[in-house]
């Protein structure tokens, strides 16, 4: 029987598609996954913690449930008022009453009632940050919202204080307890520059994507932010960083293409300056 050369050459890739649907070798390999955190973060984590990158990973998919957990518990109706993680991981949620506390202790987390709370905290911080303003106080190094001693901590180089300085540690302490002086001379140094238009990166335990710095801004208490488009962070949970008080991120009450996350509200000081990434 006489085979056409048409014959020959279908049955000749018919032959070639079965050897490639068997073996699969002929298949485009899949991109590789991106990494869950930068890489960058995990070095600098290991290091703090003086643990291998595999353990710093660990410490941060353990953390980025914990989080996932309270947002969960916050859109169910559970209040809360604020949350931090101590040296070893935990996440220990402030709440206002006996009752949340034990809703937060089921879902695995831990909970305490504070004397004052974020909210009472913010607004302290608030005050001093509009007196700054008003007048710099040359000689305090910096205050900030500090979670686990549920105080607003601040920060004085001893021997070099100025008059508004002095001013501003009577309107300190005004507030009683709530507000902790510590006379250590710590020392702030900027450690990067945030020019308008800088890469910004959010990374949770769903992966990492990337968005565009806006401009500097301040609100009518003296808050500083970093403006960036609203689909940034959208819908995101707070970012936490060891032993400090959590990131908020701002949204407008009217509609807007733009939010705001606090240029630094979770390290000492109250400028952008302050932040080291």
């Amino acid at each position: 029987m006489r085979v056409s050369r048409t014959t020959l050459l279908a049955t000749a890739v018919g032959t070639l598609l079965s050897a490639v649907a068997a073996t699969g070798t002929a298949q485009a390999a899949p991109p590789p996954a991106a990494p869950r955190y930068q890489p960058e973060m995990v070095t600098a984590l290991a290091r703090s913690l003086g643990v291998g990158k595999d353990a710093a990973v660990a410490r941060l998919d353990h953390q980025a449930a914990q989080q996932d957990t309270l947002t969960r518990l916050n859109r169910s109706g559970v209040a809360t008022d604020g949350a931090y993680f101590t040296a070893g991981g935990k996440l220990t949620v402030n709440v206002p009453s006996a009752a949340a506390a034990r809703q937060v202790r089921a879902s695995g987390l831990a909970a305490r009632v504070p004397q004052r709370g974020e909210r009472a905290l913010d607004r302290i911080k608030a005050s001093l940050d509009a007196r700054a303003l008003r007048h710099a106080p040359d000689g305090v190094a910096s205050w900030s919202v500090d979670l686990p001693s549920d105080t607003v901590t601040v920060h004085v180089i001893p021997h070099r204080t100025s008059a508004a300085a002095k001013s501003f540690l009577e309107a300190a302490a005004s507030h009683g307890r709530a507000v902790r002086v510590v006379r250590d001379g710590q020392r702030l140094a900027p450690q990067s520059t945030v020019y308008p238009g800088s890469r910004m990166t959010w990374t949770n335990s769903s992966g990492g994507w990337l968005c565009s710095v806006g401009y500097g801004a301040h609100d009518p208490s003296g808050r500083q932010y970093l403006r960036s488009a609203g689909h940034c962070v959208a819908d995101l949970t707070d970012l936490y960083y060891d032993d400090a008080s959590p990131w908020t991120r701002h949204t407008p009450p009217t509609s807007s293409s733009t939010s705001a996350a606090p240029a630094c509200t979770a390290c000492p000081g109250s400028g952008p300056a302050d932040h080291p990434s």
